[in-house]
C-alpha cells in the first residue's frame, strides 16, 4: 500500500505524472476474507444445531463456500497478481478479475467528475451512496467498443455502480471507486487529474500515428 502523505503534504508520487501508480485489491481482499469467516461461523452454526437435514446440508454449503473464499484470499495475499488500477503515462488500467483488464488512454477521456454513485446493487428503499468519486468522462462510442461486456453473468450486479451513462449529456462516466482501493479521495482525484493533462495530448499523438 501507498503511504499517503509525508510531512508537509500529500505524497509526492501522486502529482507525479511520469510515476506509475498501482493500487492492489487487498482492500476488498480483506473484506471477502471476513464474508468467508462469517460463512463459516454461520455454517458450523447450522451443522451443529440445525437439527433437520436440510439445514444441516445448508450448512455444510456454506461452510464449503466459506473455506474456498477464505483460501482463495489467503491465496491472493501471498501472490497479489496484476493491480486493481494502475495509473500510467498511456492511460487507465482496471483489472476486473476472472473478466479482462479495462484501458482508457488518456486522449480518450474528455472530462473528469467527482460524481455521486447509489448504489444498484441494494434492494432497500434507501440505497447507500458513494459521494466523490472520481469519474472519467468517455465517448459512449468508446465505452461500446473497448469497455463493454456483453456477458450479463461477467458483467456482474455491480457494474452498474461502475459505469454510469449520463443521458443528458450523451457520454458514460467510468467511477473509479475508492472504497475498494488503498487510496483516499483526494489524492486519487488528484492522481488522474495530474496525469490527464500531462498526457492526453501526447496519447492522442500516438494515436493518431499511422
Amino acid at each position: 500500500m501507498l503511504l499517503a502523505f509525508r510531512e508537509g503534504g500529500m505524497d509526492p508520487k501522486y502529482t507525479d505524472p511520469d510515476y506509475v501508480l498501482k493500487f492492489s485489491r487487498a482492500k476488498i481482499g480483506q473484506k471477502c476474507f471476513v464474508i468467508g469467516l462469517i460463512s463459516l461461523a454461520f455454517g458450523i452454526f447450522f451443522i451443529s444445531f440445525g437439527g433437520r437435514r436440510d439445514i444441516e446440508f445448508a450448512g455444510y454449503v456454506v461452510v464449503v463456500i466459506g473455506f474456498a473464499l477464505c483460501m482463495y484470499e489467503m491465496h491472493r495475499h501471498f501472490h497479489p497478481g496484476k493491480p486493481m488500477l494502475a495509473l500510467s503515462p498511456e492511460g487507465v488500467r482496471w483489472n476486473i478479475e476472472w473478466v479482462r483488464e479495462l484501458f482508457v488512454p488518456w486522449h480518450e477521456v474528455k472530462a473528469l467528475r467527482k460524481i455521486t454513485v447509489t448504489d444498484r446493487t441494494s434492494r432497500s428503499p434507501f440505497p447507500p451512496k458513494f459521494e466523490n468519486v472520481t469519474a472519467l468522462v468517455v465517448t459512449n462510442d468508446f465505452y461500446d467498443r473497448a469497455l463493454h461486456v456483453d456477458n450479463v453473468l461477467l458483467r456482474g450486479p455491480g457494474w452498474g455502480n461502475m459505469f454510469i451513462a449520463d443521458e443528458k449529456n450523451g457520454v458514460m462516466q467510468f467511477a473509479l471507486h475508492d472504497e475498494i482501493l488503498p487510496v483516499k479521495k483526494d489524492e486519487l482525484y488528484a492522481a488522474v487529474e495530474t496525469r490527464w493533462k500531462a498526457f492526453r495530448d501526447k496519447t492522442k499523438s500516438k494515436a493518431n500515428k499511422p
